[in-house]
């Protein structure tokens, strides 16, 4: 029989194929850095939307929030925040995104 999901540290479920491709690109980090990513706590994000803000509304949404160091219009944002119930998220004026995915648009700039 096949085992199409491995538990990872307990927590997430992995298609075995797809732990078998990373374990081959990584090699000896697999096993390390890769799978230790999944016991480290996960960054929340969102994305400041400069054509939609003044002062006023920026300085609201990124009042005790720290900048994401290699993208100006991002920020950190606590869990328990929970911004996506924020009317400024329904008008437009940011955008949920992990920190990550804002490097290749902060390249852009």
């Amino acid at each position: 029989m096949m085992t199409w999901f491995h538990r990872v540290r307990g927590y997430m479920k992995l298609p075995q194929k797809y732990l078998n491709r990373m374990e081959k690109m990584l090699g000896e980090d697999f096993g390390g850095a890769f799978l230790d990513s999944y016991d480290k706590q996960r960054y929340f994000g969102l994305r400041i939307n400069r054509l939609k803000n003044t002062q006023k509304s920026f300085d609201k949404i990124t009042q005790g929030k720290k900048q994401v160091s290699w993208c100006k219009s991002g920020y950190y944002y606590k869990e328990e925040n929970r911004p996506a119930k924020d009317p400024y998220y329904f008008a437009g004026a940011y955008y949920i995104q992990e920190p990550s995915a804002m490097t290749p648009a902060s390249a852009l700039v």
